[in-house]
């Protein structure tokens, strides 16, 4: 049996992963590309120091599994 190399799921396959990591589906995805892909870097800048200060802590579908 031979092994067929198939460049499309090669291609794909980092979107899959992420997908699968991050528990989103493809609409999702798209959702977020198009939010960040509207909004100014100061913005970014301020949404990234409010994540790290725990402002989005108990948001996401997992917020109230806590690992302590």
């Amino acid at each position: 049996m031979s092994v067929v190399y198939d460049r499309y799921a090669e291609k794909m396959k980092p979107l899959h992963d992420l997908l699968t990591a991050n528990k989103m589906n493809f609409a999702q995805f798209i959702r977020t590309v198009n939010f960040v892909r509207d909004m100014t870097q100061e913005q970014l800048n301020e949404y990234i120091d409010a994540y790290t200060k725990g402002e989005f802590t108990d948001h996401g579908w997992y917020w109230w599994l806590k690992f302590d």
